[in-house]
């Protein structure tokens, strides 16, 4: 009989594609948990029982993003943000969340096999990603903690600023990828060391 295997966005089955230069790195980071939780802004009592299910509270600030017990919770626009976590962990979540906010206007979309993180880390991995975005990730700007959508040359990405030295992690739609992991590698390699 044959053994299906899981594959990652980029073909990877369980050792992610790295690429290094220097002291800077990209790695796909494999089999991400990913859900988006959209409800109504103003509703405090779900979102208490989002918080109460996850252990965080959903950012009120634009482009901010929690970190707790290995889940984070980014703000995607008023009303609707994006967790991310370990892939079993977040498949619970998703199901915990939706039996305990069923007949209510929230929506919870599980998003872990629809797109792929990618993550680039660095003393260059500012100077990188501001080659290949209109978004400003100036230190002042765009620091850990932040977290924003944009474009990552023509892909849509949601993008995370996670540490100093600059950690950033990007997600975009898995048929997209390969594309950014491209886009990223490209830029790196042209980067002087």
């Amino acid at each position: 009989m044959t053994e299906l295997a899981l594959l990652s966005a980029l073909g990877s089955t369980n050792s992610p594609w790295i690429f290094e230069k220097g002291e800077n790195r990209l790695e796909e980071e494999l089999f991400p948990g990913l859900l988006k939780i959209t409800l109504r802004k103003s509703d405090r009592a779900l979102r208490a029982v989002v918080a109460e299910k996850a252990g965080l509270e959903p950012p009120d600030r634009p482009n901010r993003f929690v970190e707790h017990g290995g889940l984070r919770c980014g703000w995607l626009a008023p009303g609707e943000w994006l967790l991310s976590g370990p892939e079993g962990e977040v498949a619970a979540l998703a199901a915990s969340l939706g039996g305990a906010l069923s007949g209510t206007a929230a929506l919870i979309t599980p998003l872990s096999h629809a797109r792929s993180v990618l993550v680039l880390t660095g003393p260059q991995a500012r100077q990188c990603l501001m080659t290949l975005t209109p978004l400003n990730l100036n230190p002042g700007s765009f620091k850990a903690g932040h977290c924003a959508r944009s474009l990552l040359g023509e892909a849509g990405m949601y993008i995370e600023a996670t540490g100093e030295p600059p950690v950033f992690r990007v997600i975009v739609d898995q048929s997209r990828a390969e594309y950014a992991w491209r886009l990223l590698r490209q830029a790196l390699e042209v980067l002087p060391t």
